[in-house]
């Protein structure tokens, strides 16, 4: 038990006043109103001895009071009382707001998502044009109509690209073949679709699929790609391509740098019958109108095909949802830290 103040009842409660160096506020305030309660009381200067509940008191002699407590607690363990519980708020304080920004994030990448399906929508929705017939470059996913005879010898294969198709992975590229016309002196560099890798390295399969003489297409206009950090670099003098450069491919071929790129597109009066029930992969990749009798190459993707994303509007929403929720769950448990703390 240490001793706090003895004296009178008065002097006790001054002194006790007076260490507010080591002795937390609240403590202070709580034992010399007990004090004071006391002595007004009983009447008298002294204060009867009790010893229940801390802080205790007795009185030595008639007049004086020796007050003590066994459970003092210093000015500096509140301080680092406090410091802990800010501590602990800023933890969850933080992220909170990480994960508000997260959600904010997602909303405006969802409208930016929103407004360019609406502008493939509607090119893809357009009427198709004569692609020699455009004096000036088109957007992206213009619909376009193009003639001329495949110079197959001169293909480039990118990828690897594998496909899924009925639960199973097939290792393929993707071909882009030079088309020439008379009408229209300027080459066209064509994505033709998905080949199998036997198409590369087994010259007889791959002559059963291919056309000679004038094919008429119907294609969209396309851009380079965009590559991940991951993705190789283009190797023009080993012929591997991993991704599409249009400039790079046309140069390697002898073609003008500003040669233009068109994907072959299927119509959907064209696509071959289903031979099944779409997979489970295809449901949930909402990929349920993709035929699945593929037996004729180079398989291309129809133009609804090229509307659908991978991450839609819906899924940035969901996403935005999902943050603003770990958000407000670690928000009201920094609230709850910081509100426990006032209350002592």
């Amino acid at each position: 038990m240490q001793r706090v103040a003895r004296g009178t009842v008065r002097e006790c409660v001054v002194q006790i006043r007076s260490q507010s160096n080591r002795l937390n506020p609240d403590v202070i305030s709580s034992w010399t109103s007990t004090l004071e309660a006391a002595c007004s009381t009983s009447g008298r200067n002294t204060v009867p001895s009790a010893t229940s509940n801390p802080p205790s008191w007795r009185c030595l002699h008639t007049g004086s009071c020796y007050f003590s407590s066994s459970t003092v607690v210093p000015k500096s363990a509140g301080k680092n009382q406090g410091s802990s519980s800010s501590s602990a708020a800023f933890v969850f304080a933080l992220p909170c707001l990480f994960t508000a920004f997260l959600g904010t994030w997602q909303i405006v990448r969802r409208q930016s998502k929103v407004e360019l399906v609406e502008a493939r929508t509607a090119a893809l929705q357009g009427a198709g044009v004569e692609l020699n017939e455009l004096s000036v470059k088109p957007a992206e996913f213009t619909r376009v109509h193009i003639q001329g005879e495949f110079d197959h010898e001169s293909s480039i294969y990118v990828g690897p690209r594998p496909r899924s198709s009925m639960g199973s992975a097939t290792n393929g590229f993707m071909l882009v073949t030079p088309l020439h016309s008379d009408e229209w002196n300027r080459p066209v560099l064509v994505n033709r679709g998905w080949v199998p890798s036997t198409w590369r390295s087994d010259t007889q399969f791959r002559q059963q699929w291919e056309t000679s003489g004038t094919v008429s297409l119907e294609a969209v206009t396309r851009v380079s790609e965009d590559p991940s950090s991951f993705v190789p670099q283009n190797n023009s003098k080993t012929g591997e391509w991993f991704w599409i450069d249009i400039p790079a491919m046309a140069t390697a071929l002898g073609l003008p740098a500003d040669t233009p790129l068109a994907e072959a597109v299927s119509i959907a009066d064209q696509q071959p019958a289903s031979n099944g029930s779409p997979t489970t992969m295809d449901v949930l990749g909402l990929r349920t109108n993709r035929p699945l009798n593929e037996e004729s190459y180079p398989i291309t993707r129809s133009v609804s095909e090229l509307m659908t994303f991978k991450v839609t509007p819906n899924d940035h929403r969901n996403y935005a949802l999902t943050w603003y929720t770990l958000s407000a769950a670690t928000g009201t448990m920094a609230y709850g830290i910081l509100n426990k703390r006032k209350g002592r």
